[in-house]
């Protein structure tokens, strides 16, 4: 419950610094294109987890960024945060927030997921 909570108030205070100034690095790819962004500058690891924050870009002008949390050592990730927008790159205002119901997500082989993954673990 307490790094629930933590979890929580970490969230809530990085959504709003997560603006679209960060320094987004593409790390991967869908099949259509749509590709696949980390802010490496805003990985925080606290208590054995890493807390990110990715962007998907789709070709469709919308994108949206997730701030999710990683654990390096079971290699799976627990969404945390999702901001929907209209445009490219996560311009503009959110149109829609989204804090899913946490739970702990394992990468496929050779997935987008696995690659952000192992992105933010080797940082």
């Amino acid at each position: 419950m307490k790094n629930l909570l933590l979890l929580s108030t970490l969230t809530l205070s990085l959504i709003f610094s997560a603006g679209s100034w960060a320094e987004w690095i593409e790390v991967s790819e869908y099949p259509n294109g749509s590709k696949i962004y980390v802010d490496f500058d805003k990985i925080h690891k606290i208590d054995g987890f890493a807390y990110y924050w990715s962007l998907t870009d789709f070709l469709e002008p919308d994108s949206f960024k997730m701030y999710a949390a990683a654990d390096c050592e079971a290699f799976r990730f627990m969404p945390v945060s999702l901001l929907v927008y209209k445009l490219p790159m996560a311009e503009g205002e959110a149109i829609l927030t989204s804090i899913p119901n946490p739970k702990w997500n394992y990468a496929p082989p050779d997935s987008v997921k696995e690659a952000i993954l192992q992105a933010v673990c080797t940082h």
